[in-house]
């Protein structure tokens, strides 16, 4: 039997969900492992344990097929079959440190905690990416039943600690968006799209009149948004998710790391995991 690791990932909504279903299909063709996708009706069994391993208080919810819709979920499995990790993706809904909260005080409550990784991404928005880090980490930090032990490393756009409750499970903070990426000042998962196709918006921006009354559209909550459905439709989709589903490729994943510390520690995290 394989050794198994469960890291679970909570995202604000089904765009963020999108993009780690296809960027962490593309870190195992990466790693050069074997990749099998649990949203399959082939494994519907399998993924309801493994849901049913981050927080029984989710029952209710999975009995009416909501918490289980809701979820991707993806196996990666070492060369040697020796070691998995399955990957769970959350969307929250915009609550997720919320839900954070719920699933850790659950796993605080179990003598073994049932998880390895807990992962809390969200939008840095309209805060610099370190006030939300700290916004994130206070939030963790205040919930009741929960200690932190230590910090093991932090960069731009993440923390990673380890917990003293539930034990020895490893907390990642992630805060979505790229510095880089000024046309817009609200940051948050679309500046992937902004910024992987910077060259697509360069060029909208200089024969499309259209684009440029949404860019000088200053006080538009929505614009980031509607940045990144303009390129989907360029680009013959009709949903922001759709671009990560169907057209990020692995030229985009390594730019993409490049970039931003997160999605690197991610990855060395799960290579350590199944080579360890």
């Amino acid at each position: 039997m394989a050794d198994n690791t469960l890291l679970t990932i909570l995202v604000p909504g089904k765009d963020d969900r999108a993009f780690y279903k296809k960027f962490f299909i593309l870190v195992g063709k990466k790693l050069n492992v074997k990749v099998i996708d649990l949203d399959s009706n082939n494994y519907l069994q399998k993924k309801r344990s493994i849901l049913d391993k981050i927080c029984k208080q989710h029952r209710r919810a999975q009995a009416k097929g909501e918490f289980l819709r809701g979820t991707s979920a993806v196996k990666l499995l070492s060369k040697d079959r020796k070691k998995e990790i399955n990957i769970v993706i959350v969307p929250a809904e915009r609550k997720v440190t919320q839900l954070a909260s719920i699933i850790l005080e659950y796993q605080a409550g179990l003598s073994n905690p049932s998880i390895d990784f807990i992962v809390v991404a969200d939008d840095a928005e309209e805060k610099d990416f370190d006030q939300k880090l700290e916004s994130l980490y206070n939030s963790i930090k205040s919930l009741s039943n929960i200690e932190i032990d230590k910090e093991l490393s932090s960069g731009k756009y993440y923390r990673l600690l380890v917990l003293k409750k539930p034990r020895g499970v490893k907390l990642m903070l992630i805060v979505q968006g790229i510095k880089l990426v000024t046309i817009v000042t609200k940051h948050a998962i679309g500046d992937y799209i902004l910024y992987l196709y910077r060259d697509l918006v360069d060029e909208m921006i200089k024969t499309t009149n259209k684009f440029m009354q949404i860019v000088n559209i200053k006080t538009d909550k929505h614009k980031h948004k509607k940045l990144a459905l303009l390129i989907a439709v360029k680009l013959c989709y009709t949903k922001i998710e759709e671009i990560f589903l169907k057209n990020l490729n692995m030229d985009h994943l390594n730019e993409l790391i490049r970039t931003c510390d997160a999605l690197n520690t991610l990855i060395s995290i799960i290579a350590n995991t199944l080579n360890a």
